[in-house]
């Protein structure tokens, strides 16, 4: 497990400003200093000779101190700190289960794997457009994989990747 604690100083963002003539720019602009903190956690269970099971998880905490900047482009500037910074989900977890089993001259493996992301916001106004909505995706894989000649293998494989098709802009 681990506990981690940051304090950045001049964050800088990038902000998409519009330029008068319908189209827009993107500026760089210092922002704030940001504290991060959270905690990661990495698990392993060998619950027999064949089978093999995997659990993460992690949180994150993290805040803009003083973010006081123009963020549209209109000349005001305005106090931002309570914004939500950009691609920082707050929790992110996930499991897999791996069983192996030997058949004939190879060997049999199915895979499994879950896995959750919190909603996240991936533009730096919080602009309900840039919402990421939470979601756990699936993965699949069933493999048989033997010797074929000396030092050399052949393995056959079906998988599947996010199985209940989620969708994802992030």
């Amino acid at each position: 497990a681990n506990v981690f604690y940051t304090d950045y100083d001049d964050k800088q963002e990038e902000v998409i400003i519009p330029d008068g003539f319908g189209a827009t720019f993107t500026v760089v602009r210092n922002a704030s200093t940001v504290q991060i903190w959270g905690v990661e956690s990495e698990f392993t269970w060998v619950a027999n000779e064949n089978l093999l099971f995997t659990a993460k998880f992690g949180y994150l905490d993290a805040e803009y101190d003083d973010y006081v900047a123009d963020l549209n482009g209109d000349g005001i500037v305005t106090d931002n700190s309570d914004l939500e910074l950009r691609r920082i989900p707050e929790w992110t977890g996930g499991i897999t289960g791996t069983y192996t089993y030997p058949i004939g001259p190879g060997v049999l493996s199915l895979f499994a794997a879950a896995r959750y992301t919190d909603e996240y916001w991936v533009e730096v106004s919080n602009d309900p457009r840039g919402l990421i909505d939470d979601r756990t995706t699936i993965d699949a894989t069933i493999s048989y994989e033997w010797d074929w000649s000396a030092g050399r293998s052949v393995k056959i494989s079906a998988f599947g990747r996010d199985i209940t098709d989620e969708q994802d802009y992030g």
